[in-house]
Order: C-alpha cells, then structure tokens, then sequence
C-alpha cells in the first residue's frame, strides 16, 4: 500500500479496538496493518507517531508492533520498533495501552520485546501507581501475560518474602526494567492492594503531547527523515518527563537513552 493511502486511513479511521468477553479480539482493519508491517516495518511503525493519526490507530500500530516477531529485521529496525513503542505507551491515553496489552494476551503474541515494552509500561509509566490503583486486575493480566503466570506470581511472592534484587529476580524480572528500583513495590501493589482506589481520571489523558510537528503527508525520501527527527524529538520529551517521574538508563545521558536502546536491548 501507498503512504498516502495508509496515512488516509490512519487519519481518518477511528473504530476502537474491542476485545468482548469471551470472544474474539475486535479490529476491523487488521489485513491492511498486517501488510503494511510486512511491507516496511520500519516505515510502517513511523508512521504512527505522525500528526494527525487518530488515537485508536497509533494503538493499532503499537498492537501490530508488539504482536508481530522481529525474525530477519536488523538492529536499526529493531531498535525503532523499541523506540516507537516506547513513545506510543506514553502518548496514548492509557486505557488504550491496557487494551493493546489485553489484546496481546487475547492473540497470545509475545516476545522479548513485547515483555519488554508491556513490563516497562506496568510498572514504569510516570502514573504507574494511579493507573494500578485504578486498573489492578488488567495491569496484573498484562503483568502475567508478559513474564508468564508462573514465573510472574514467583517473582510476586519473592518479592513479598522481602527479596528484591536476587539473581532470580534479575534473571526473570529486573533486566528488562530502566528502573529495578521501583519494582517491588509495584509489584506487591499489583498482588496484594493497599491504599485507595483510583479514579478514572488515571486512565485519562496520555502524558506525552504528540500533536506538536508540522503535518505529515508522505512522499519523497526527505519525508521519512522527518518522521525519524520527529521520532527524535519525541524521544527527547519522553527522557525529560521520565527524568523528573523515574525511569531512565543508569549512568547515561538521558537524550542518549533511545539512541542505546539497539545496542543494550535486543544483545540481552
């Protein structure tokens, strides 16, 4: 499919995604992301964070991003999937990411970097604790479904013994996580609540604006360099807002974070 074709679609089709109980994961528009990943992933998952995107469709990008297998892609391609992904889980509203991450779990997709991305989203996102306050089941699904439900409930119940750096826990746990820090006590939040439950304002909002570059049209070469500054740019927002909430590479610049994302990530 041609850009503008697809950038058409991404602008103007706004169906939510719906996953009803009991039934089959609900996106009307499938085959045409499924082909346009498989026709140029790199390409396919920057066209996602161009302006005008309505919010269920970056949602779907993300969806089609994490469900499928990085098999054959080099470490630039991966590397912006990685970057991409990470953008996409701060500049949606959240209840749209827990729909993507429950819809993962309904196709039973999952693979390291999709562990990765839903981990860093649980117990990373700068509303974290809000956000399991408010959606502590979900959050726990999406918690299991990315580690396993074994391995997931060993680690919460190492955690609530007082363990919180062992080599099991790094092992199956903390190395996919900027911040091991912080895990624990989310963690033993997801498992046994305490405090009061929040409301929905928590899953409001996304806490990255990404309607702020001049718009995008496709077209010639010249305009997927824009859509990668725009990636930088972005990328740049997300490293200063989780430098004053948490989460960043230990021991590196924050605007290099991104940027290491291809060397440190995928050589695990």
């Amino acid at each position: 499919m041609d850009t503008p074709t697809l950038l058409a679609h991404l602008h103007h089709h706004d169906t939510a995604l719906s996953l009803p109980r009991g039934a089959c994961l609900r996106w009307d528009d499938a085959d045409l992301h499924r082909a346009a990943h498989t026709g140029d992933p790199e390409h396919y998952a920057l066209l996602g964070l161009a302006p005008g995107v309505r919010p269920w469709q970056r949602a779907r990008v993300l969806l089609q991003v994490l469900a499928a297998s990085q098999a054959g892609l080099d470490e630039p391609a991966r590397a912006v999937q990685a970057r991409v992904s990470r953008v996409l889980t701060l500049a949606l509203p959240p209840a749209h990411v827990i729909t993507v991450l429950l819809a993962l779990r309904r196709l039973r997709a999952n693979h390291k970097h999709t562990t990765r991305t839903a981990l860093r989203f649980v117990l990373e996102h700068p509303a974290a604790d809000a956000l399991i306050a408010a959606r502590r089941p979900a959050l726990r699904d999406c918690f299991e479904h990315a580690l396993g439900a074994a391995t997931a409930r060993g680690c919460a119940r190492r955690i609530a013994g007082g363990d919180t750096a062992s080599d099991y826990l790094q092992r199956r746990l903390l190395r996919f996580l900027t911040d091991p820090a912080a895990a624990p006590a989310r963690v033993q939040a997801l498992y046994h609540p305490g405090g009061p439950a929040a409301g929905p304002a928590a899953l409001g909002e996304p806490v990255l604006a990404v309607e702020t570059a001049r718009p995008y049209r496709g077209g010639p070469a010249e305009d997927l360099r824009a859509l990668h500054d725009r990636l930088d740019d972005l990328e740049r927002q997300a490293d200063a807002l989780t430098a004053r909430t948490g989460p960043h590479l230990p021991g590196q610049p924050l605007t290099a974070a991104g940027r290491a994302l291809g060397a440190s990530q995928f050589a695990r």
